[in-house]
């Protein structure tokens, strides 16, 4: 059994098994000390596996695949078959020892999954561990980063699962815990969130959201799944770059002036009018600024962008300046707020950033990769 640096449930041979938490190692930074460590660790995960057959080697993409559907997170596998898979699996694209387990699949779909990876390749570390793991509807993620003088676990879990009867509606979806433990033991961080949803832990903290879950999907090559922007949040953040088009501007201050006419059924249709402009008039008055306004017609305005803005304004403030949540924004399938996106992270970094906006989708995909590794490495250093 493989050391684990935290309390956790592992499937192994058909039973859980919990794992508890050791302390960190001393603080040792010779480097043949460190090269011993790694070499030891490695021989003992692979002991763990030796009875296990090889499968060719492949893309982590085909072996583990991400998506959203309806907000929620899945995971699907190209080897789930009808058979129990058990194996080490040679990635082409993951540094590292990797090995997965797949039940009760079919059509991509398993029952049951599991999949880690141990790279002992980082210089900086003892060795990196990333587990996924999903039953039913229930996602867990954990990543287990070893360093000389303390370990830093990070657990993202994800409930997918309609709530079953008797289990309080009120449980979060997604949870999100960070740990930190010295090299003797001791607590060094223990924080913990919780939300109705991924998307919602991203919002409500998008710092700790970048700093730890992101790492996990960029390692797998899925980044891009977790970073999707809606629309209305993409807008709301990136609507101060935005210049309405005059004869749009004109119809809209016409229908802000019939908000504060006498006649209740005037002001009631001129609400109806600005929901049948939809997003082109929030963008619009999101963006501009139409001076004395009365309470009737601010109010009226208000209650209109309710939908328009998923955000709170320090909220959009920060996303503003966030470099991963801009480049996600360059994924959009709208062209103007990819266009919008560029300007502002060119802002955000303090140079042009060279990007394509008008490149096919594919010829996108490969320049966002390129901008995440040059970027993310800046903010890191």
């Amino acid at each position: 059994m493989w050391r684990c640096q935290r309390l956790s449930a592992l499937w192994v041979a058909g039973l859980w098994v919990l794992c508890w938490p050791l302390g960190a190692r001393g603080d040792d930074s010779d480097a043949a000390k460190l090269k011993e460590m790694k070499i030891a660790d490695r021989q003992r995960v692979l002991a763990d596996w030796k009875d296990l057959p090889v499968l060719p080697e492949q893309s982590i993409r085909n072996v583990l695949t991400f998506k959203l559907v309806d907000g929620r997170l899945q995971v699907e596998s190209g080897l789930a078959g009808k058979t129990l898979v058990n194996a080490r699996i040679p990635l082409s694209d993951l540094n590292g020892d990797a090995s997965i387990v797949i039940g009760g699949a079919g059509s991509g779909v398993a029952a049951f999954l599991q999949f880690q990876n141990w790279d002992f390749s980082d210089p900086s570390l003892i060795e990196d561990h990333i587990q996924v793991q999903s039953i039913g509807g229930r996602i867990s993620l954990n990543h287990d980063t070893e360093y000389f003088n303390h370990t830093e676990t990070v657990t993202l879990q994800l409930d997918n699962d309609p709530t079953p009867a008797g289990v309080n509606p009120a449980a979060p979806g997604a949870t999100l815990r960070i740990q930190g433990m010295g090299v003797n033991g001791d607590a060094q961080k223990n924080d913990y969130y919780a939300a109705p949803s991924m998307e919602q832990l991203r919002k409500q903290h998008p710092e700790d959201y970048d700093r730890y879950v992101r790492p996990i999907f960029r390692a797998l090559r899925q980044e891009s799944v977790i970073g999707e922007v809606d629309d209305k949040t993409a807008w709301q953040v990136l609507s101060d770059g935005w210049t309405a088009d005059p004869a749009l501007a004109a119809k809209v201050n016409e229908i802000v002036a019939q908000l504060n006419a006498d006649d209740y059924a005037a002001r009631a249709e001129a609400n109806k009018k600005l929901a049948g402009m939809g997003e082109p008039a929030a963008l619009y008055l999101m963006s501009s600024t139409i001076p004395s306004l009365t309470a009737e017609q601010q109010g009226r305005i208000d209650q209109f962008l309710v939908t328009y803005r998923p955000l709170n304004d320090e909220q959009v403030k920060s996303f503003r300046k966030n470099v991963d949540f801009l480049i996600d924004c360059l994924t959009s399938n709208d062209e103007t707020v990819r266009t919008l996106a560029l300007t502002h992270l060119s802002k955000a970094v303090g140079h042009d950033v060279q990007f394509d906006v008008k490149a096919s989708p594919e010829a996108q995909g490969v320049a966002i990769d390129k901008l995440r590794d040059e970027l993310t490495a800046k903010k890191a250093n």
